[in-house]
């Protein structure tokens, strides 16, 4: 894998350099099609499995509620 750092003098040139398609593979493309079906009809659960399968977070309804100070920043 190659590892790219903002830093880097020269990183404006490597990522010129990335082989970019201007349509994501077909596959990718279902999953997250499927994920965002799913999140619109299952909601907040939906949200809280994926988040469990994708990043091993165990969330609950609560713990998804924003309140008003973190809206504002």
């Amino acid at each position: 894998m190659r590892i790219l750092r903002y830093d880097q003098p020269d990183f404006a040139e490597q990522v010129l350099g990335l082989h970019r398609r201007a349509e994501p593979d077909a596959e990718v493309a279902r999953t997250v099609a499927e994920i965002i079906r799913e999140v619109r009809v299952r909601g907040d659960a939906a949200v809280i499995g994926y988040t469990r399968q994708f990043d091993g977070a165990e969330l609950t309804p609560a713990t998804l509620r924003i309140g008003a100070p973190e809206l504002e920043t």
